[in-house]
């Protein structure tokens, strides 16, 4: 996870700049036929309890590619998401996406990023009373897709943030769903 900070246009119609924080991924397609590849991120805190959905952001994505692929191209989510192409052996042909946030609260020491799409490994959850005789195949079941957590420990403070006090701590996977409160196991 990185820092870029850009000039952001409001309602209003002003620009006000910010503090846009970003993760640059690579995807490729070791198989022979097209896959279908639809991501999905998810900025959570641990310590703050805040979660922030990916941003489509045009006017950090020009910096971004900038800063991270001079000459290539960066993709946000909305233009990543269709199918990837196979990746003949040998070559360097994946493609470059970037998940932006903005507004991530200063206090932030630790956080995650979930991410979905990667897989289309998945589990049902059957609550008890969800389903009653008589109701259609699949009623009340919950469907919980594979999810990456990426975990990261921030050491700083709200007044001098930088990209240089983020640490990569761990990732895992875990069946779960991305919500407006973040990831629900």
């Amino acid at each position: 996870v990185r820092f870029v900070e850009v000039d952001v246009p409001q309602p209003d119609g002003r620009m006000e700049r910010k503090l846009v924080w970003y993760l640059l991924y690579r995807v490729a397609n070791p198989g022979e036929q097209p896959v279908r590849f639809v991501p999905r991120f998810v900025l959570a805190t641990l310590d703050t309890h805040k979660a922030y959905p990916d941003r489509l952001m045009p006017s950090a994505l020009q910096k971004i590619q900038q800063r991270e692929v001079p000459g290539g191209t960066v993709l946000n989510t909305a233009e990543i998401a269709g199918e990837i192409p196979p990746t003949p052996g040998g070559l360097d042909e994946a493609v470059w996406g970037v998940a932006t946030w903005e507004d991530v609260d200063p206090a932030t020491d630790y956080f995650s990023v979930y991410v979905q799409g990667l897989t289309n490994a998945y589990e049902w959850a059957d609550p008890d009373g969800a389903f009653q005789q008589g109701d259609a195949p699949a009623t009340g079941r919950v469907f919980y897709p594979k999810t990456l957590a990426l975990n990261f420990w921030r050491p700083g403070d709200r007044e001098y943030e930088h990209e240089g006090e983020i640490r990569f701590i761990d990732y895992e996977w875990a069946f779960g769903r991305l919500t407006p409160e973040g990831f629900v196991a």
